[in-house]
């Protein structure tokens, strides 16, 4: 697995074929933070990839990864086709995580980032696994 970084378009482009025709990397990571030079953020980055490389298509067809997610999950999701959700491999994000510390129930709309900063070494006595499974289960439902 390997990301495509850059500092211009341009530049995050000619990044994306060198992993791509790179034999040894199986999975390419497209960063949250993709927004910062694509005009249209990460899905124009996205919707590059899949019209000049047809991934789903092809027999060496390397599958894509997005890293994290800002603010809001389902508005995130919500920016891709349902054939562009299909090419997308796996999404990671410690959003879910952070959300159910906060008691956000996604199946009621509480889907914005809580304000604080999440420590992953802290135990949160509050946690519910079983909001975390259906926050994750809402998230999945949507990628369908």
């Amino acid at each position: 697995q390997a990301v495509c970084q850059g500092k211009d378009v341009e530049e995050w482009k000619w990044c994306f074929k060198q992993l791509y025709f790179n034999k040894s990397i199986d999975v390419i990571g497209i960063p949250k933070n993709t927004h910062e030079i694509f005009p249209g953020g990460r899905p124009e980055a996205v919707k590059w990839v899949l019209s000049n490389y047809c991934i789903g298509n092809q027999m060496d067809a390397k599958p894509i990864h997005l890293l994290g997610c800002w603010e809001d999950i389902v508005e995130e999701i919500k920016q891709y086709s349902s054939d562009e959700l299909s090419e997308i491999r796996s999404m990671d994000t410690s959003i879910v995580f952070h959300n159910t510390i906060e008691g956000n129930d996604y199946s009621k709309g509480e889907t914005k980032k809580p304000k604080w900063t999440i420590n992953l070494e802290n135990r949160y006595d509050s946690f519910s696994y079983e909001l975390f499974n259906n926050n994750i289960k809402f998230v999945e439902n949507l990628m369908l």
